[in-house]
């Protein structure tokens, strides 16, 4: 559904603490009053996230940023990533099987749709089977610019991907991955300390837990980290999502009832 974006939408986003410009302010993004939004397909926006680039919101996690757009209904981003410029979804892969790759009997795009039309032909269209699936991008993810990831790819937690890599297989949790097509070239720490990282899940909770923690090493951060949940000083920060697709359209009924009849 397409809708007009009002000063109440950008006003939502601000009480959410979803923030589209570095400043915080909802003035001076990418989205605009006035301008046309595709609210079509659901969205999970986290609070205290960061979409800094359009067409459309990115599902993003508390305590990240994103300055690359990723389609919501086919990526999900975790917390605590950091994501450069001008990173994109790959382009769709094609059959390479068939007699043609071009789309031609799968695809109702132009220029087949028009020609079909125009000879009042109904081309039968078989559907290809690929390009499904979930993206996944995990938590504590460091992106470079120009990223190519290929849909249904999952990156794992505490993956690094290097600038103008292209992602075509599923990245390993702590990963630093390179180059066209992307490799391992290393891990950011050793397996022991790898495994528990992702043993504390330590993203489940916020970092202002963390204060009296070192982050600056990640093995003492774990000792410390251990002590206080054996404490039980630690709660988890409780994931809250937010369709903001279907609150955009609700504001934006609401606003059509509201404006005065012609």
């Amino acid at each position: 559904m397409i809708i007009k974006i009002r000063r109440e939408h950008l006003n939502y986003l601000e009480k959410q603490k979803i923030f589209l410009a570095s400043s915080g302010a909802p003035e001076g993004g990418w989205l605009r009053v006035g301008a046309d939004y595709n609210t079509y397909g659901p969205i999970a926006i986290e609070p205290y996230s960061c979409a800094f680039v359009g067409p459309r919101l990115s599902s993003i996690g508390a305590f990240g940023y994103t300055k690359s757009y990723f389609p919501p209904q086919l990526f999900r981003i975790g917390r605590y990533c950091s994501i450069a410029d001008r990173s994109a979804m790959m382009g769709l892969n094609h059959p390479t099987n068939r007699l043609s790759a071009c789309g031609m009997d799968y695809a109702q795009c132009l220029p087949f749709r028009v020609f079909e039309r125009d000879q009042g032909v109904l081309f039968p269209k078989k559907p290809p089977g690929i390009n499904t699936g979930m993206t996944i991008i995990g938590n504590d993810v460091w992106m470079g610019s120009e990223v190519l990831v290929r849909l249904g790819v999952t990156i794992g937690d505490g993956a690094v991907i290097g600038a103008r890599s292209i992602i075509v297989k599923d990245v390993p949790p702590y990963a630093v991955v390179a180059g066209a097509p992307a490799t391992v070239k290393k891990y950011r720490f050793d397996d022991n300390l790898i495994e528990r990282l992702l043993a504390s899940k330590w993203w489940r909770y916020a970092y202002t837990d963390f204060a009296n923690c070192d982050t600056t090493d990640p093995r003492r951060f774990l000792d410390q980290f251990d002590e206080l949940a054996a404490s039980g000083r630690l709660k988890p920060y409780v994931e809250n999502r937010i369709d903001v697709h279907a609150e955009f359209r609700r504001i934006h009924a609401e606003g059509e009832q509201k404006a005065p009849a012609l």
